[in-house]
């Protein structure tokens, strides 16, 4: 039954990418596809028939392929190791990586994942290389943080921490429910949102909220005191990006592109361990208003000069300038 279903899999993986050919071919006349996932850049260089240059950009904090089953195991409660489905993501993976005339990530601590790996290692040397930091939009609408709490019964006198994401271990969120009588007995109060998880299960506490997936995650941030990033391992998380628009607080793990931001602001402090984000987040909590504005202040000025809209607009017109410059048409 699992073979079958791993061949079933990978049939409809290539069906329905063969069958978007049509679009693929219409980006033929372009001289510069900038591509977000290594299965588009895979079947445009082979269904599309593209001979243009493409610059790949991965967004994924593991490698695509680990994720695929990573994500089928939490998905079917099983480590089953699915090897049909994983030979041909990466081969999909190795073959992009091979085909990519150049790589683009949002900065050398983003890149940091990849290198492990030695289909990106091997298929990496001889080409350029560009770190385009990500931007998000402004929030749309701003929220009191005492009217949202009382929305969502969350005390309004709490030491409140904002969890955004999946609740999986390579996001941290086991991490979290670990530690959970610890939050509890130094009264931190933990609110999550994004789909629940079937396997980690943190017991029913008047400091802990599950939301679920939210429509509107701005108002989540506003009543927040700060939010936190457990990654065991990242990329360049947008809800990282989203805190500081924010103008929040942000506790996160010493890897990836939160070593970046953490590098340009004040307002992002890392932890290399559980105890120490246990430590840090007492440290915050014991701050004074005063000071946890200046962090806020901080945080928000760092993602106004470097990660707006208009910064990234500015910065990708510039990453398709140089790339063109390669172009012996220079169209």
């Amino acid at each position: 039954g699992r073979i079958l279903f791993e061949i079933l899999f990978v049939l409809y993986e290539i069906e329905s990418r063969v069958c978007e050919r049509k679009r693929l071919r219409d980006l033929c006349p372009y001289p510069i596809v900038w591509v977000h996932h290594v299965a588009d850049l895979f079947y445009l260089k082979t269904a599309g028939g593209y001979k243009g240059k493409t610059a790949l950009m991965m967004h994924t904090p593991e490698p695509w392929s680990e994720e695929v089953i990573h994500n089928l195991q939490d998905k079917f409660k099983t480590d089953h190791k699915f090897g049909i489905i994983r030979m041909y993501e990466r081969m999909i993976e190795r073959n992009a990586c091979r085909m990519a005339d150049v790589f683009v990530f949002p900065s050398k601590e983003a890149e940091e994942t990849y290198l492990k790996f030695p289909f990106y290692k091997k298929y990496k040397k001889g080409k350029e290389v560009h770190y385009l930091i990500t931007g998000v939009p402004l929030p749309k609408e701003r929220y009191e943080k005492q009217e949202v709490r009382r929305e969502y019964s969350i005390p309004e006198d709490a030491f409140v921490i904002l969890f955004i994401g999946r609740h999986n271990q390579i996001k941290g969120y086991d991490l979290l429910v670990r530690i959970q009588k610890e939050l509890e007995r130094r009264k931190v109060c933990i609110v999550c949102a994004g789909k629940k998880s079937d396997v980690y299960q943190p017991y029913v506490s008047p400091l802990w909220f599950e939301l679920g997936w939210q429509e509107n995650v701005e108002k989540l941030y506003d009543m927040a005191d700060a939010v936190i990033l457990p990654n065991r391992q990242t990329y360049f998380d947008l809800a990282a990006v989203e805190a500081l628009a924010e103008g929040k607080i942000l506790l996160a793990s010493n890897t990836g592109g939160n070593k970046t931001l953490a590098r340009g602001t004040s307002g992002v402090i890392l932890f290399r361990s559980v105890k120490d984000m246990i430590k840090k987040m007492e440290r915050l909590q014991k701050m004074s208003a005063e000071e946890r504005k200046k962090l806020e202040a901080a945080n928000y000025n760092y993602y106004r000069l470097n990660c707006s809209l208009k910064q990234f607009a500015g910065n990708c017109g510039q990453l398709f300038r140089e790339l063109n410059e390669g172009n012996e048409d220079g169209s």
